[in-house]
């Protein structure tokens, strides 16, 4: 087989992230924290199906990279995750695999006039109802930016308003598309960090090629409630928005809800829960999902299809960072209901758990648990996949550590044509730079 690794576009946009933003760091004092990651590993089923299974041994080299900068003008934060992946026994080509997430916001003009970008990469499954694998995947680039503007209207009102152009690419599905958004509200201020805001949003999203899915657009009119604390973020939304399909008679109508809190429970110790109902798609479902994981080297799962639904979603994000214990929990919820056809309709759940604990100062180890199931309500079809990692460490210094590795991967189905069980086992090796140690 061919091992020459040919990078889409949305690729090597990665690749230039995680080598351009390194340089570039200490000319606006951004905190840098980067890890450097070689592994040599083996699969005992890396066709994940029931029969003819194939061992295949691995080599891989990545980055993982977090910049943050948080200045009157400009704040930022870029976060890589991502791995190159050779085949040594050639089952697949050489792959890259891992996402990127950045989020930026520069003033012109301090808290008047400023500009937004976010963006993602990642991987998302091409197939929804077969087992990741690497011929399995797409990758998926999202990009959102405009302008933004903020003015005061006397001493407790304020007037908000920006517009955003956003492109979505897909490196298989031919869903891609780009879309122009505006929003405009007036807001009051409550005292002591609340907010009352009557918002408003249009939204037009046309595909490349709208003779496969027709473009559509989306509104919203709603009222909009923060509140901030040192402990507690708060923002509720709650009003209608309306779907409109291009060539369909009938018009979409409904409830928007949204809620979103984060707690400070106590000295690293944060909980952040999630909760809506609303029209959205499925770049949208693959940056909810990107944006709760604390793995972006995961493959997202999202079904590719491009019509729009309405999604009912939930989500419970806990964290714990403490000097020698380390808890990451994120549980999502997913609903989607097409407006215009019932075909694709599915739920997904999805719980990711990690625990790292030290044991001493050198030896350390790792737990995860990673479980998901889609249920494709026409067909009958539910998926559920499972893996569980248990890794020990050891560090040699502040510097270089290294990590063994066990993975079992498993998959049920009320329809076991694509059941599969596998194992996976790795030694990686990890190297901090300087500028990250300081």
């Amino acid at each position: 087989m061919n091992k020459k690794l040919t990078l889409s576009r949305s690729s090597k946009r990665l690749l230039l992230v995680s080598m351009l933003v390194l340089p570039g760091t200490s000319a606006f004092g951004a905190d840098v924290n980067a890890i450097f990651n070689a592994s040599v590993g083996r699969s005992d089923n890396i066709l994940r199906t029931d029969d003819n299974q194939v061992d295949e041994r691995m080599a891989t080299a990545g980055i993982e990279l977090d910049v943050l900068h948080d200045g009157p003008r400009l704040s930022a934060d870029v976060y890589v995750n991502a791995d190159y992946i050779e085949y040594l026994d050639d089952s697949f080509d050489n792959d890259l695999e891992g996402g990127a997430t950045a989020v930026a916001d520069y003033w012109f003009i301090l808290d008047r006039l400023g500009w937004n970008l976010q963006y993602n990469f990642g991987q998302q499954v091409f197939d929804p109802l077969a087992p990741i694998r690497p011929d399995n995947r797409e990758n998926v680039s999202y990009l959102t930016t405009g302008p933004q503007l903020e003015m005061p209207l006397g001493s407790r009102f304020e007037f908000q308003a920006s517009v955003d152009y956003s492109d979505t690419s897909y490196e298989i599905n031919p869903n891609d598309q780009t879309r122009l958004g505006a929003r405009a509200s007036i807001g009051r201020l409550m005292g002591a960090g609340r907010t009352l805001s009557l918002v408003a949003t249009q939204e037009t999203v046309e595909y490349d090629d709208n003779f496969l899915t027709p473009d559509f657009e989306r509104q919203g009119l709603f009222l909009r409630f923060e509140s901030i604390n040192s402990r507690n973020t708060l923002t509720v939304d709650l009003g209608v928005n309306q779907l409109e399909l291009d060539g369909a008679d009938e018009t979409g109508d409904g409830t928007l809800f949204r809620v979103d809190w984060t707690r400070v429970l106590s000295n690293g110790v944060e909980l952040t829960l999630g909760a809506g109902t609303r029209y959205s798609d499925q770049g949208d479902i693959f940056r909810f999902f990107q944006n709760a994981a604390f793995d972006l080297v995961d493959t997202e799962n999202v079904s590719g299809i491009a019509s729009p639904f309405r999604n009912n979603y939930g989500s419970v994000i806990f964290s714990l960072e403490k000097p020698r214990t380390s808890i990451d929990l994120v549980a999502l919820y997913s609903d989607e209901d097409y407006e215009f056809e019932s075909t694709f309709d599915r739920e997904v759940k999805q719980l990711n758990f990690l625990l790292v604990r030290d044991f001493t100062n050198k030896i350390f180890g790792e737990l995860g648990i990673d479980a998901s199931s889609r249920e494709f309500i026409s067909v009958n079809r539910d998926d559920r996949d499972v893996q569980y990692t248990v890794s020990l460490g050891f560090r040699f210094s502040s510097a270089l550590s290294t990590v063994l590795s066990y993975q079992h991967f498993t998959r049920s189905s009320n329809q076991g044509t694509t059941e599969f069980d596998e194992d996976r086992i790795f030694l990686r090796v990890s190297y901090v730079p300087r500028w990250s140690r300081e």
